[in-house]
């Protein structure tokens, strides 16, 4: 896992934590972070499936390789 990822990943927890009501744009970037810090972790493309959202990310080694 990156500290890049980790740190966006907190930052949008954050984010959504403090809100009274969390926006849908606020739920996307949360999941998104969420499965980048996983795909990070596991040096491998992971896919998170919610109700009506999916998102699919893969390492940012990855992609600069």
């Amino acid at each position: 896992m990156t500290h890049d990822s980790l740190h966006a990943f907190t930052e949008s927890a954050r984010s959504i934590s403090l809100s009274k009501q969390p926006t849908a744009q606020q739920v996307h970037d949360v999941c998104s972070k969420c499965v980048q810090m996983a795909a990070d972790y596991f040096d491998g493309p992971v896919t998170m499936t919610l109700v009506g959202l999916r998102v699919v990310r893969e390492p940012v080694r990855a992609r600069r390789a």
